[in-house]
């Protein structure tokens, strides 16, 4: 589980496959709960080149699926993912 401060990347790749991976890096800056499902919330930064990747914990674990970001006039660096747990549970897949 991410707790509020930990270190943490996505991987992306931006517009096309020409353009190379990029990778952004961030924190988990808390938890937002939106239609009953808890999102981490980021401050990485959010684009169309990382939007669906892998969150990934410092020690390399997935820890959830980027999923959105706030856009709109002085709202900046303000994004979301899916907790890697909701996505196993909802999938019914097990993991160790």
């Amino acid at each position: 589980e991410a707790e509020i401060g930990s270190a943490i990347s996505t991987i992306g790749t931006p517009k096309s496959i020409e353009l190379g991976q990029s990778v952004t890096k961030g924190i988990v800056s808390g938890f937002r709960k939106a239609n009953d499902i808890t999102y981490l919330q980021t401050d990485m930064s959010i684009n169309s080149g990382n939007s669906g990747g892998a969150i990934i914990a410092e020690d390399g674990l997935v820890i959830g699926i980027v999923t959105g970001k706030l856009a709109g006039f002085g709202i900046e660096g303000i994004g979301f993912g899916t907790p890697a747990s909701l996505i196993f549970s909802e999938l019914n897949l097990k993991y160790k």
